[in-house]
Order: C-alpha cells, then structure tokens, then sequence
C-alpha cells in the first residue's frame, strides 16, 4: 500500500511464510483534541461476554488528510464544532 507521506523504516522482521513487520517513522502526527485536550474514544459493548467490554480508539493518525476527516465526522455526529486537528512534532522519551 502506498503511504502519502514520507516515513523512515526503523526495523524490519520477516515473520514465517513470507510476511514481513516493520517499524516504521515520520517526522509528526496529528492528533484529534477537543478544549486542548487529546480524545479517546471508548466503545463499550455489554453484549459481549468476555473482559474486554471496552474498548478504547486513539485519534492519531499520520497524514493531515485522515485526522481532518475523522474530526469532521465526530463534529458531524455529536452536532458540535469543537473537535479539531492538533499537529505533534515532538518527543518526550519518559523512562
């Protein structure tokens, strides 16, 4: 698949029967916030008979393109405007 923006291999591992991981970087991230704090989305299921009942989305995607669309569509859903795109260009290494 083709990737519309530019990334960096950092690791790559062929897995058995031909299928190959990679580890793959970019240079910044865009976040979905709203009121200057990062969303999460959680879904949570009760139909559902296992532990994992809920289930949480982070909004970080790596083009411009899919975070801008995913905020429209959750200004869209819960009727609002307060859903924006945050661009992350930093790194802060915690341990």
């Amino acid at each position: 698949m083709a990737r519309p923006f530019e990334y960096k291999i950092l690791d790559t591992m062929v897995m058995f029967g031909g299928a190959e991981k990679s580890t793959i970087a970019v240079p910044k991230m865009y976040m979905i916030t709203a009121h200057d704090q990062f969303v999460i989305l959680q879904n949570y299921n009760e139909n559902v008979e296992s532990a994992t009942k809920r289930k949480y989305h982070r909004l970080i995607y790596a083009n411009k393109t899919a975070a801008d669309t995913a905020a429209k569509k959750l200004n869209r859903m819960y009727m609002t405007d307060i859903y924006k795109v945050s661009e992350i260009t930093t790194v802060k290494e915690v341990c």
